[in-house]
């Protein structure tokens, strides 16, 4: 009987000694690119071939905006796709991968309910195609939307 009663108060202990975890941050409104640019320079000595937008999360709690660019070097005569690699934007935490009809972007935050400090990042993926204008110039291929919408489509922690 007693054992029976040590045992008891020993679970309950345990269970009100368990920490209350925050509560944890969503991921379900998509990130909204803006003033999405992307210029493909023709063949040449002067030619900048690069990217741009601003990115904006407005996900309660986390809600961020920064700017992304990629610029490649002049006469490169290389387009700013490139399928294999992530590029950082101006706020680190947050990367894109431009595959032409394609974009994929990459955003970490902290997140206190999935680990302790060094085990509580969060990383979410998103999405999305890329419908745009597109003007053939002497100079290059410019190519450009007013807004994509990037959906989330997964979270690793």
């Amino acid at each position: 009987m007693r054992l029976a009663a040590l045992a008891s108060s020993t679970l309950f202990t345990l269970a009100t000694a368990v920490p209350v975890l925050e509560t944890r941050f969503v991921e379900e409104t998509p990130w909204h690119l803006t003033k999405f640019f992307a210029f493909t320079a023709a063949p040449g000595p002067d030619g900048v071939s690069a990217i741009s937008f601003h990115f904006c999360d407005t996900n309660a709690g986390i809600e961020m905006e920064t700017e992304c660019s990629r610029t490649l070097p002049p006469g490169s005569g290389r387009s700013p796709v490139d399928p294999d690699t992530y590029y950082p934007c101006k706020n680190a935490t947050v990367r894109f991968q431009f595959k032409g009809d394609t974009i994929d972007v990459a955003r970490s935050y902290k997140d206190s309910s999935v680990g302790p400090p060094g085990l509580d990042v969060v990383t979410a993926f998103g999405s999305a195609n890329t419908t745009l204008q597109i003007v053939e110039l002497y100079a290059g291929t410019k190519a450009w939307s007013k807004s994509i919408d990037v959906p989330i489509t997964a979270l690793i922690a």
